[in-house]
């Protein structure tokens, strides 16, 4: 794949909470707009088959790939250009951790737990949950230049120092102690 063609992506399981039926409409939105990219789905789920035809229905695929299960999500993130989750509901939102890991720029909707992680302009770009339109805007930006990708890796890496495993440990043990 050439260098200069950005890759957008998602690892996930392809459940219905995981909305990607506006992954998908977001993607037709960028094409709509002239956007030369691949989009990836990464991951299997009860609604594959489903997601595959409506991508199908749209004549999408070939601008869409779908990978299926794989276990190199570690050497396949960093080579994302925009990390793009959809859900409808989602509780912390853990693969958009990994993709603070290795410093993607995340576009995520406003669900659940998400808004806690992904502060919108500060370690994360935001758009309202179904919102294809706004989400195909916030991906530009990323694309564009037009945003400081840098200040948004070091929000993200400010995030991150919540999540290690010593954090998490000291947190957890004085939730413990403070029941006593």
């Amino acid at each position: 794949m050439p260098d200069d063609i950005p890759l957008i992506g998602n690892v996930a399981a392809i459940a219905p909470h995981k909305d990607y039926f506006t992954f998908i409409n977001t993607a037709e939105e960028l094409i709509k707009r002239n956007l030369e990219a691949k989009f990836f789905i990464i991951g299997t789920g009860p609604l594959e088959e489903e997601i595959k035809k409506y991508c199908a229905q749209k004549q999408l695929d070939k601008h869409i790939i779908f990978t299926g299960f794989r276990t190199d999500i570690k050497e396949i993130l960093p080579e994302l250009t925009v990390f793009l989750i959809t859900s409808e509901t989602e509780g912390l939102g853990t693969s958009i951790i990994d993709a603070f890991a290795c410093k993607v720029p995340v576009v995520a909707t406003r669900a659940g737990g998400i808004p806690e992680i992904v502060k919108h302009e500060k370690s994360g770009l935001l758009a309202d949950v179904k919102d294809a339109g706004e989400l195909a805007n916030q991906i530009e930006r990323i694309l564009s230049g037009n945003l400081d990708k840098k200040k948004i890796i070091e929000g993200q890496q400010r995030i991150l120092q919540n999540f290690s495993k010593s954090v998490t440990a000291e947190k957890t043990l004085l939730e413990y102690l403070s029941i006593q």
